[in-house]
């Protein structure tokens, strides 16, 4: 495979010479394949409006490790978000990946590297996607899982909201609970862990935290929050995280 194949855009003289083989700061990974600095912060809302393949670094651990990286503004290096792997490597299909993911190209007139053709995760998604393509079973399942989304459970024992009268915590009562339990926290001068504290734009670690807000706000605050159906609102979340999402909420095994 040639070298013209590589997704990403071969670095310029300029580019190659400042950060090839350097150590990303902070850091034991070394910059094999130099990317361009970002015009904005790599937390800037409007990153993935932003970001291109040339943006995109290759950095490679003392074991072995490739990782994929994105240079701001702010001079800092972070790791390429998973959900914006799309951006950076578009339309790419598993069968045009080469054996193992790896690839030999020449970065310069005397110097070939071995990397990956895409990150290894994002190739591991893309194995997993066809494999349940071509597996029958899976089909079925996920056929079956299509056609109970919208059927009722008569068993449901989630939260219930004023026009779904049951036997269990309606709005009032599930509201009038946590009020009690803010005015406990303030009155002890204790302030509670934030979930999502820690986490990026990717949402990793914290999907069942998330699952339970949208859960929450659904059923009990969408109103009070704004948050009615808008046809024009555009749903900004890449593929595996809306999959990983409505399983969460609709409780699908």
């Amino acid at each position: 495979m040639s070298a013209l194949s590589f997704p990403l855009p071969p670095p310029t003289q300029n580019r190659f010479t400042e950060w090839f083989r350097k150590t990303v700061p902070n850091t034991d990974e070394i910059i094999l394949y130099p990317g361009e600095q970002l015009p904005c912060s790599t937390r800037a809302r409007a990153l993935k409006k932003v970001i291109k393949p040339k943006h995109v670094f290759i950095t490679c651990t003392p074991e072995g490790t490739f990782k994929h990286r994105l240079y701001g503004n702010e001079n800092a290096f972070s790791n390429l978000p998973k959900r914006l792997y799309s951006v950076c490597f578009p339309k790419i299909h598993v069968s045009g990946v080469p054996k193992d993911n790896r690839i030999t190209i020449q970065i310069s007139d005397k110097t070939e590297l071995e990397l990956p053709f895409i990150p290894d995760e994002f190739y591991s998604q893309k194995v997993a996607k066809a494999e349940r393509h071509v597996n029958p079973e899976h089909r079925r399942t996920k056929r079956r899982r299509t056609q109970s989304v919208p059927t009722t459970n008569p068993n449901y024992r989630g939260w219930a909201t004023l026009r779904q009268r049951t036997t269990h915590n309606n709005k009032y009562a599930v509201l009038r609970r946590i009020r009690a339990t803010l005015d406990a926290l303030d009155a002890k001068h204790v302030i509670p862990h934030n979930p999502f504290a820690a986490c990026g734009e990717s949402f990793d670690g914290v999907e069942d935290a998330f699952a339970t807000v949208i859960q929450f706000i659904y059923h009990y605050a969408r109103g009070e929050m704004r948050m009615g159906n808008v046809q024009s609102t555009s749903l900004d979340m890449s593929d595996d995280v809306w999959e990983m999402l409505i399983h969460k909420l609709t409780n699908i095994t």
